[in-house]
């Protein structure tokens, strides 16, 4: 994921399922360039996704 494209709910939700599912099994790294604040407009303006 760039996050120059928003996420749809659909999608956004996929992803939450994908990360999900690898925090069971180790760690994951996930880098961005975008202040904290603007995570939100990126998946689909779901504030509880993104703080999840």
């Amino acid at each position: 994921m760039r996050g120059y494209l928003p996420i749809d709910k659909f999608g956004a939700e996929c992803l939450f399922q994908i990360i999900s599912h690898r925090y069971e099994r180790g760690a994951t790294l996930i880098t961005t360039n975008r202040v904290y604040k603007q995570w939100a407009s990126i998946f689909n303006n779901d504030a509880v996704l993104t703080s999840a």
